[in-house]
Protein backbone atom coordinates (compact mmCIF):
# COMPACT_ATOMS: atom_id res chain seq x y z
CA UNK A 1 0.00 0.00 0.00
CA UNK A 2 2.87 2.37 0.79
CA UNK A 3 4.42 1.70 -2.65
CA UNK A 4 1.13 2.63 -4.35
CA UNK A 5 0.94 5.85 -2.32
CA UNK A 6 4.54 6.74 -3.25
CA UNK A 7 3.85 6.03 -6.96
CA UNK A 8 0.78 8.28 -6.97
CA UNK A 9 2.71 11.03 -5.22
CA UNK A 10 5.56 10.78 -7.72
CA UNK A 11 3.16 10.93 -10.70
CA UNK A 12 1.31 13.88 -9.16
CA UNK A 13 4.62 15.66 -8.52
CA UNK A 14 5.81 15.13 -12.14
CA UNK A 15 2.50 16.35 -13.58
CA UNK A 16 2.62 19.40 -11.32
CA UNK A 17 6.17 20.26 -12.43
CA UNK A 18 5.19 19.91 -16.10
CA UNK A 19 2.12 22.08 -15.58
CA UNK A 20 4.12 24.80 -13.80
CA UNK A 21 6.82 24.72 -16.50
CA UNK A 22 4.16 24.99 -19.21
CA UNK A 23 2.50 27.95 -17.53
CA UNK A 24 5.84 29.66 -17.02
CA UNK A 25 6.66 29.23 -20.72
CA UNK A 26 3.35 30.88 -21.71
CA UNK A 27 4.36 34.06 -19.93
CA UNK A 28 7.55 34.48 -21.99
CA UNK A 29 7.24 36.57 -25.13
CA UNK A 30 8.73 35.20 -28.32
CA UNK A 31 11.89 37.00 -29.40
CA UNK A 32 11.30 39.66 -32.04
CA UNK A 33 13.01 39.14 -35.39
CA UNK A 34 15.92 41.40 -36.27
CA UNK A 35 15.39 44.10 -38.91
CA UNK A 36 15.99 42.78 -42.44
CA UNK A 37 18.87 44.29 -44.38
CA UNK A 38 17.96 47.41 -46.38
CA UNK A 39 18.04 45.58 -49.75
CA UNK A 40 15.58 42.94 -48.53
CA UNK A 41 13.37 45.62 -47.04
CA UNK A 42 13.31 47.61 -50.30
CA UNK A 43 12.46 44.48 -52.28
CA UNK A 44 9.69 43.59 -49.85
CA UNK A 45 7.96 46.99 -50.14
CA UNK A 46 6.49 46.48 -53.66
CA UNK A 47 5.31 42.98 -52.71
CA UNK A 48 3.69 44.35 -49.56
CA UNK A 49 2.04 47.12 -51.59
CA UNK A 50 0.71 44.57 -54.13
CA UNK A 51 -0.56 42.39 -51.29
CA UNK A 52 -2.28 45.35 -49.62
CA UNK A 53 -3.84 46.39 -52.95
CA UNK A 54 -5.09 42.83 -53.53
CA UNK A 55 -6.58 42.72 -50.03
CA UNK A 56 -8.23 46.11 -50.56
CA UNK A 57 -9.58 44.99 -53.93
CA UNK A 58 -10.91 41.76 -52.40
CA UNK A 59 -12.64 43.67 -49.62
CA UNK A 60 -14.16 46.07 -52.16
CA UNK A 61 -15.38 43.14 -54.27
CA UNK A 62 -16.96 41.48 -51.25
CA UNK A 63 -19.13 44.55 -50.66
CA UNK A 64 -19.96 45.08 -54.35
CA UNK A 65 -22.61 43.19 -56.24
CA UNK A 66 -21.78 39.78 -57.77
CA UNK A 67 -19.83 39.56 -61.02
CA UNK A 68 -20.55 37.27 -63.97
CA UNK A 69 -17.39 35.58 -65.26
CA UNK A 70 -17.39 33.71 -68.57
CA UNK A 71 -16.38 30.07 -68.13
CA UNK A 72 -15.43 27.63 -70.85
CA UNK A 73 -15.35 23.87 -71.09
CA UNK A 74 -18.56 23.37 -69.11
CA UNK A 75 -20.42 20.20 -70.04
CA UNK A 76 -24.03 21.19 -70.64
CA UNK A 77 -26.65 18.56 -69.83
CA UNK A 78 -29.96 18.34 -71.69
CA UNK A 79 -32.61 20.74 -70.37
CA UNK A 80 -35.87 22.30 -71.40
CA UNK A 81 -38.11 25.09 -70.11
CA UNK A 82 -40.52 27.58 -71.62
CA UNK A 83 -40.25 31.32 -72.22
CA UNK A 84 -43.86 32.28 -72.84
CA UNK A 85 -44.79 29.71 -75.50
CA UNK A 86 -41.25 29.11 -76.79
CA UNK A 87 -39.35 26.06 -75.61
CA UNK A 88 -35.69 26.71 -74.74
CA UNK A 89 -33.24 23.80 -74.75
CA UNK A 90 -29.50 23.37 -74.45
CA UNK A 91 -29.34 23.44 -78.26
CA UNK A 92 -30.93 26.91 -78.36
CA UNK A 93 -28.35 28.17 -75.89
CA UNK A 94 -25.30 26.53 -77.50
CA UNK A 95 -24.03 29.77 -79.09
CA UNK A 96 -24.33 31.82 -75.88
CA UNK A 97 -21.63 32.16 -73.22
CA UNK A 98 -21.83 30.32 -69.91
CA UNK A 99 -21.22 32.39 -66.79
CA UNK A 100 -20.15 31.65 -63.25
CA UNK A 101 -21.42 33.90 -60.46
CA UNK A 102 -20.65 33.73 -56.75
CA UNK A 103 -23.44 35.10 -54.57
CA UNK A 104 -24.37 35.31 -50.91
CA UNK A 105 -27.95 35.15 -49.68
CA UNK A 106 -29.84 34.76 -46.42
CA UNK A 107 -32.79 32.40 -45.97
CA UNK A 108 -35.95 33.02 -43.93
CA UNK A 109 -34.28 31.50 -40.84
CA UNK A 110 -31.40 33.98 -40.98
CA UNK A 111 -28.79 31.54 -42.27
CA UNK A 112 -26.39 33.15 -44.74
CA UNK A 113 -24.91 30.99 -47.50
CA UNK A 114 -22.44 31.67 -50.30
CA UNK A 115 -23.02 29.71 -53.50
CA UNK A 116 -21.62 29.57 -57.01
CA UNK A 117 -24.08 29.29 -59.89
CA UNK A 118 -23.07 28.43 -63.45
CA UNK A 119 -25.42 29.01 -66.35
CA UNK A 120 -26.83 31.37 -68.96
CA UNK A 121 -27.73 35.01 -68.37
CA UNK A 122 -31.48 35.55 -68.44
CA UNK A 123 -31.00 38.32 -71.02
CA UNK A 124 -29.42 35.71 -73.35
CA UNK A 125 -32.28 33.31 -72.63
CA UNK A 126 -34.83 35.97 -73.63
CA UNK A 127 -32.78 36.68 -76.76
CA UNK A 128 -32.70 32.97 -77.67
CA UNK A 129 -36.48 32.88 -77.26
CA UNK A 130 -36.78 35.80 -79.68
CA UNK A 131 -38.34 37.97 -76.99
CA UNK A 132 -37.71 41.65 -77.69
CA UNK A 133 -40.86 43.29 -76.34
CA UNK A 134 -40.86 45.71 -73.43
CA UNK A 135 -41.62 44.27 -70.00
CA UNK A 136 -41.51 45.48 -66.42
CA UNK A 137 -41.53 42.20 -64.48
CA UNK A 138 -40.10 38.76 -65.12
CA UNK A 139 -42.13 35.97 -63.51
CA UNK A 140 -40.53 32.54 -63.14
CA UNK A 141 -42.43 29.40 -62.26
CA UNK A 142 -41.05 26.12 -60.89
CA UNK A 143 -42.59 22.79 -61.79
CA UNK A 144 -44.01 22.59 -58.23
CA UNK A 145 -45.89 25.91 -58.60
CA UNK A 146 -43.40 28.12 -56.68
CA UNK A 147 -43.01 31.52 -58.34
CA UNK A 148 -40.45 34.28 -58.16
CA UNK A 149 -40.91 37.71 -59.72
CA UNK A 150 -38.14 40.23 -60.32
CA UNK A 151 -38.19 43.63 -61.97
CA UNK A 152 -36.71 44.16 -65.44
CA UNK A 153 -33.54 45.75 -64.06
CA UNK A 154 -32.71 42.61 -62.05
CA UNK A 155 -33.86 40.28 -64.84
CA UNK A 156 -31.49 41.88 -67.34
CA UNK A 157 -28.46 41.86 -65.01
CA UNK A 158 -25.73 39.61 -66.46
CA UNK A 159 -25.66 37.90 -63.05
CA UNK A 160 -29.29 36.75 -63.27
CA UNK A 161 -28.93 33.19 -64.49
CA UNK A 162 -30.81 30.20 -65.73
CA UNK A 163 -28.28 28.06 -63.91
CA UNK A 164 -27.27 24.52 -64.81
CA UNK A 165 -25.34 24.01 -61.57
CA UNK A 166 -25.22 25.22 -58.00
CA UNK A 167 -21.91 24.71 -56.16
CA UNK A 168 -20.83 22.25 -58.85
CA UNK A 169 -23.98 20.10 -58.58
CA UNK A 170 -25.92 19.76 -61.83
CA UNK A 171 -29.69 20.24 -61.60
CA UNK A 172 -31.83 17.15 -61.03
CA UNK A 173 -35.16 18.08 -62.67
CA UNK A 174 -34.81 21.61 -64.00
CA UNK A 175 -32.50 24.60 -64.04
CA UNK A 176 -32.25 27.11 -61.20
CA UNK A 177 -33.46 30.67 -61.61
CA UNK A 178 -30.71 32.58 -59.81
CA UNK A 179 -31.04 36.38 -59.59
CA UNK A 180 -27.56 36.62 -58.05
CA UNK A 181 -27.85 40.31 -57.13
CA UNK A 182 -30.55 39.31 -54.64
CA UNK A 183 -29.33 38.60 -51.13
CA UNK A 184 -32.59 36.84 -50.17
CA UNK A 185 -32.69 33.06 -50.71
CA UNK A 186 -36.46 32.86 -51.42
CA UNK A 187 -35.76 34.84 -54.63
CA UNK A 188 -33.96 31.77 -56.00
CA UNK A 189 -35.99 29.04 -57.64
CA UNK A 190 -35.13 25.48 -58.65
CA UNK A 191 -36.73 23.27 -61.30
CA UNK A 192 -37.47 26.18 -63.65
CA UNK A 193 -40.44 25.41 -65.90
CA UNK A 194 -41.69 28.74 -67.26
CA UNK A 195 -40.37 32.28 -67.70
CA UNK A 196 -42.94 34.97 -68.41
CA UNK A 197 -42.02 38.60 -69.07
CA UNK A 198 -45.01 40.80 -68.09
CA UNK A 199 -45.94 44.48 -68.21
Amino acid sequence: MAERYDMRTAVFFIISILLIAGLAACGNAAPEPADPPAAESAAAEPAAAESAAAEESASEESTDKPVAVVVEGVEIPAFSFMVNETEITEKDMASYPVYSVQTTSTNTYGTTTTRIYVGYSMSDVLDAAGFSEAFSTLVTLADDGYTVSVNKEIAMEPTTLAAISEDGKIFKKGLWFAPCVSDVSPDYLRDLALVTPEN
